[in-house]
């Protein structure tokens, strides 16, 4: 008589394949975007700093990717004494080249775009849009570095 190596029996083991065989797992990777990113610019009057996390979105529930964790973006303004909180935002921000967010404060909106550069800076665009029709909306660039 031959003695399985295996504790489990074969019947066992193919119900257990079996029952995992519908489970789709992918891996992911860690984002280049993810980290804490200051300013290549230290004379900014823009962007100073930037808290990025960027999470896996493996997932797709109801047409919409679910990421885990959710994308997390906090970006610092120049201010003073001390540098402007903008907020954390997390959500699914990730699109095909980059992440895509926005800030509603009170004064303005500020759609925010986020993508890699290939020398492994990010390039952080924001177009402000102002509540007052009578500011001008405007257009900044940051390029950032990693902290």
């Amino acid at each position: 008589m031959r003695v399985s190596p295996f504790p489990i029996k074969a019947g066992a083991f193919v119900s257990f394949f079996l029952a995992g065989a519908n489970a789709a797992f992918a891996l992911c990777a860690t984002s280049p975007m993810s980290g804490d990113w200051v300013s290549v610019n230290g004379a900014t009057r823009g962007l100073t700093r930037a808290e990025v996390d960027v999470g896996c979105c493996d997932q797709v529930q109801n047409g919409r990717p679910v990421c885990s964790p959710p994308d997390s973006v906090r970006l610092f303004g120049k201010c003073h004494p001390t540098d402007c909180d903008w907020g954390v935002r997390t959500g699914a921000f990730q699109t095909a080249d980059g992440l895509r967010l926005t800030y509603r404060q009170s004064f303005a909106t500020r759609t925010v775009r986020i993508n890699s550069l290939a020398n492994g800076n990010l390039r952080v665009r924001v177009f402000t849009d102002f509540a007052d029709p009578r500011r001008a909306d405007f257009n900044m660039t940051e390029i950032m570095r990693p902290e």
